[in-house]
């Protein structure tokens, strides 16, 4: 039963108004709202990957982390490795079949390239798989 003065709306289940409320909740404009918003998201984190992709064969051994920087842009994760004086730096992009992959470069003491590795962080059916 409402209390004295308010009615049910039909938008909601539990949903309490004065009666002659003139408020009016909008479904399909928020829903549309928050999928552009979702959408807009999920631009800005994939913007780089096909980019990426096509920039990993450049990457070679002896080269700077300047020179990397110039072509792969900022590491999306970094970690020192003190013992052995090495950091590696790793790239987030969806490889040519679509599978959601990482690529890693590892900079010895000198801060030149010792090594680069790429593996797929899923099975290509969702993005749920490896870190995030």
């Amino acid at each position: 039963m409402a209390p004295k003065g308010h009615g049910i709306r039909p938008w909601g289940a539990g949903v309490w108004l004065p009666k002659g409320s003139t408020m009016r909740i909008h479904l399909p404009a928020l829903a549309l709202t928050a999928a552009l918003l979702v959408q807009g998201c999920a631009a800005v984190v994939a913007s780089n990957e096909p980019v990426r992709n096509n920039l990993i064969g450049q990457v070679e051994r002896g080269m700077t982390q300047e020179q990397v920087r110039a072509v792969m842009g900022p590491p999306d994760e970094t970690m020192p490795f003190p013992l052995s004086r090495t950091l590696a730096w790793d790239y987030r992009y969806t490889d040519t079949w679509g599978f959601l992959a990482m690529f890693g470069v590892t900079f010895g003491p000198d801060g030149r390239v010792v090594s680069t590795i790429s593996r797929r962080l899923n099975d290509g059916r969702s993005d749920s798989g490896g870190r995030h």
